[in-house]
């Protein structure tokens, strides 16, 4: 999974490169020849964009770097801190999947309508970029789902080591 999320994390990358490469056209063209590429901004908003905030969201978070207030969680033992994470793993996979299912369900009407914006020389269709969060808050639930399983399994491996502790009298 790992590897999944550093591929779009890689593919969002392409994609910044290909938005410098159009706006510094578009700038140049105008500045030089007078004549904007139409529906820059247009393309930039709808398909860039969402694309560069959307996409490394999964590897944010099975890299486990997302934004965190550590104040109280240093206070656990190394039990309850992988309880809370846990915990943070399930409400990430719920918020994930509603997020996935309600945005998938704008993109399914944007797709049956064929939704697109005109720009100042064409229509461009925008339905397709619709579907990048889906597919993106989908592998945030995946990958949440599989941080689970990875804590469970701590958890169990922490009891079992605190079990053969107390056997062999290593704790009093």
């Amino acid at each position: 999974m790992i590897r999944i999320s550093e591929i779009a994390v890689a593919l969002s990358g392409v994609v910044m490169a290909l938005m410098v490469l159009h706006v510094v056209s578009d700038v140049g063209l105008r500045y030089v020849v007078g004549v904007p590429l139409s529906g820059t901004t247009e393309i930039v908003s709808r398909y860039y964009m969402v694309t560069l905030i959307f996409l490394p969201i999964a590897y944010v978070q099975i890299t486990d770097q997302n934004i965190s207030a550590s104040l109280v969680s240093d206070l656990l033992s190394s039990r309850w801190r992988i309880l809370l994470d846990c915990l943070t793993s399930v409400l990430m996979a719920v918020y994930g999947g509603l997020l996935a299912w309600r945005i998938g369900v704008e993109a399914m009407r944007a797709t049956a309508v064929s939704e697109q914006i005109q720009t100042s020389a064409f229509f461009l269709p925008t339905w397709p970029s619709r579907w990048i969060p889906v597919l993106a808050m989908g592998l945030v639930v995946i990958v949440s789902l599989l941080g689970l399983a990875v804590q469970i399994m701590r958890f169990v491996r922490h009891d079992q080591a605190a079990h053969e502790e107390t056997e062999t009298g290593a704790l009093p």
